[in-house]
């Protein structure tokens, strides 16, 4: 397609990866990616910062140049694409009132409004959307989407945050030495380390399957209290951080289960679990959002309740003690329904439902 018969996107974000936090955001990076090859892409996001006042700095930056936005030519033709659209919700208002076309990438956080100032952008934010187009990251988002914001006059995509790349995730045969379990996740309290963890040690002390290890990579604010949580108690756990996307194949390679025990609310997809699935390895969730989406009870992997270590290492020991040819099965399984999620094939559906509008 030709660059003068392309239509422009303006893809907002508060979240962009940098070579400090590889991971950050990367899937608003992977989501241009997919979509540059049908449209112009003029990216208005902003990276992480770890103080108050520089993170301060770059809202007031989003929010000018967001605000700018009104000001463009040809806005008929032009697309506003918005990830996490609470954190901008007051800037998006007069878009909404001028009937621009806005399309309001939910994830998340974007519908939890525990804190004082979310419950203010929430009242900005079911303003916008009754005049924009809603993408959400899995079905279970949808209703609760529709929970909060009341039902929708236009239609809802369901587009898995960019899916899977099949280019990237697949796979690959790596002689392990002992049984390994993985966890790949963002380093704070609701992704479950804790619950992770706590079932490491159930199993040490139980004896239930003998020799063992596992890896977590990941960053985050609680790093240090999850190094020395395993140091103080002698578990057999090795943390890796600043891992790039396209390195995590060969860390997939060495899980035997992948395990997923967030229990936060905002856990609306789970993209790290079809990752695994991707690359062949069955997973071990919680009963939370978009994980029970596509965890399959006994056929690709297994679900546990909240917060429950104790049934978290139950399902370790049953999957442990399938016979080859069971795992084998539950792993074809995994390929299976990953490749419902690969992002050609939902990139597809994305494409036409920007190119209706």
């Amino acid at each position: 397609m030709d660059k003068k018969s392309k239509r422009t996107i303006y893809v907002v974000s508060n979240m962009y990866p940098s070579e400090e936090y590889p991971n950050y955001g990367v899937f608003v990076k992977r989501f241009i990616e997919l979509i540059s090859s049908q449209f112009i892409i003029v990216p208005i996001t902003i990276k992480k910062q770890s103080g108050v006042i520089a993170k301060i700095g770059s809202y007031i930056k989003l929010y000018l140049a967001v605000l700018k936005l009104l000001f463009i030519k040809n806005h008929n033709s032009t697309l506003i694409y918005v990830h996490f659209p609470l954190y901008v919700a007051p800037a998006l208002l007069p878009f909404a009132w001028l009937n621009r076309k806005l399309v309001l990438n939910f994830h998340g956080s974007d519908i939890v409004f525990n804190i004082w100032y979310k419950k203010i952008l929430g009242f900005f934010l079911k303003k916008v959307v009754r005049r924009s187009r809603i993408v959400v990251p899995s079905a279970y988002y949808e209703s609760e989407v529709e929970k909060e914001m009341g039902p929708q006059e236009n239609s809802i995509l369901v587009y898995p945050s960019g899916g899977v790349n099949e280019s990237i995730f697949y796979p690959i045969e790596q002689n392990k030495d002992m049984f390994t379990l993985g966890f790949v996740s963002n380093f704070i309290i609701g992704k479950g380390w804790k619950i992770f963890l706590d079932s490491i040690e159930e199993l040490i002390k139980g004896q239930y399957i003998g020799d063992f290890k596992a890896i977590m990579v990941g960053q985050g604010k609680d790093k240090d209290a999850i190094i020395e949580s395993i140091e103080k108690k002698n578990l057999p756990v090795t943390v890796r951080s600043n891992v790039p996307q396209e390195e995590l194949l060969n860390i997939y390679a060495m899980f035997d289960v992948f395990v997923f025990p967030s229990y936060r609310k905002e856990e609306s997809l789970g993209l790290v679990g079809i990752e695994a699935m991707m690359c062949g390895i069955p997973v071990i969730a919680s009963k939370t959002g978009g994980a029970m989406g596509y965890v399959k009870e006994a056929e690709n992997g297994y679900l546990f309740d909240l917060k429950d270590s104790a049934a978290l290492t139950q399902k370790i020991i049953i999957y442990h003690q399938l016979s080859e040819m069971e795992k084998e099965k539950m792993r074809a399984h995994c390929l299976q329904k990953a490749s419902e999620y690969e992002s050609k094939k939902v990139t597809k559906r994305l494409l036409e439902f920007l190119n209706e509008y």
